[in-house]
């Protein structure tokens, strides 16, 4: 866990996404929960933690500096259609408060995942 723990700080930093306690533990806690989740409804295909935070965490957050630079531009709204496991939607929406992101996904099982995640991480 301390290992992965790591490994999303030294990830985040390459990125040049500056991320304080809460935001770590945010995205570790949805690991988790992904994880967890996953044993019963098959969100997805990886399985092992480590590659939940570099194939799902990190790579949904090399989005994060064109949602920075260009969010304004656009707008802060933003539609996920089959967002799945919430992926990128929830890690991004973790360092982009001020944004508003819709995740719609014609699964159910997985739509209930992402409202407990919603819920659990306490996001908007």
């Amino acid at each position: 866990m301390e290992k992965n723990r790591e490994e999303l700080i030294q990830g985040l930093e390459k990125l040049g996404i500056t991320a304080g306690e809460e935001e770590v533990s945010k995205l570790i806690s949805f690991s988790e929960l992904l994880l967890k989740w996953n044993k019963v409804y098959n969100l997805t295909a990886i399985r092992d933690e480590g590659d939940v935070i570099r194939k799902h965490l990190l790579d949904s957050l090399t989005l994060f500096r064109y949602f920075k630079l260009y969010g304004t531009e656009v707008g802060c709204r933003t539609l996920d259609v089959g967002c799945g496991g919430g992926l990128p939607a929830i890690p991004l929406s973790i360092f982009l408060k001020d944004f508003d992101f819709n995740l719609i996904d014609t699964v159910n099982k997985k739509i209930t995942f992402v409202r407990q995640a919603v819920i659990q991480l306490k996001l908007q």
